[in-house]
């Protein structure tokens, strides 16, 4: 079964459908719903990305995208849907390069209490990372140091729902957004 759905006023038969096994199509514009996510800041719409999953071939990179454009609401629902595991996240973000992975990227694996070196070798950390991160990576490794992580920065939610170009743990990179130019 096919169904063309690029602007659903019933997204939730949308995700039932692809729940059973549907096969839903956008047409040309495979962007579509990653646009209507974060245009309309719309948790609705990520659901039913989500329900479809690895139907889509480039899931991994429309999460990504959704996640670094995420207003408050979609926010919300990244957090939760992060923290419940239907989202894989940790395993999205570290098959990544680290030289690719933004601030707000490394700012979740940290507040979300990810141990980098589960996805990183430390002397790439060491090699690649400014200072300042190093330090923060470090403190994954035990539980105080992950208290202080938490501390700094509230919440999975906040992170998740915050835009690319602010201070996350302090850490800040304006012009690329990239962890390996952050200030």
């Amino acid at each position: 079964m096919d169904t063309h759905v690029t602007r659903t006023p019933d997204v939730e038969a949308a995700i039932e459908l692809a729940k059973r096994g549907g096969i839903i199509s956008f047409g040309r514009r495979n962007g579509a719903l990653v646009e209507a996510i974060c245009q309309h800041d719309c948790p609705r719409r990520l659901r039913l990305l989500v329900a479809l999953g690895y139907q889509r071939p480039a899931y991994d990179d429309e999460i990504s995208e959704v996640f670094a454009l995420a207003g408050p609401r979609v926010g919300a629902e990244l957090a939760e849907m992060t923290t419940d595991g239907r989202i894989e996240f940790e395993e999205i973000l570290g098959q990544r390069c680290l030289e690719d992975l933004t601030v707000k990227e490394f700012a979740w694996l940290l507040a979300a209490g990810v141990s980098l070196d589960d996805y990183f070798l430390w002397a790439d950390i060491e090699r690649i990372l400014p200072t300042p991160a190093i330090a923060l990576a470090r403190k994954t490794q035990s539980s105080h140091g992950r208290i202080e992580l938490r501390a700094m920065e509230p919440s999975l939610t906040s992170v998740c729902g915050a835009p690319e170009n602010i201070d996350f743990f302090r850490l800040t990179s304006q012009t690329t957004h990239l962890l390996k130019d952050a200030q």
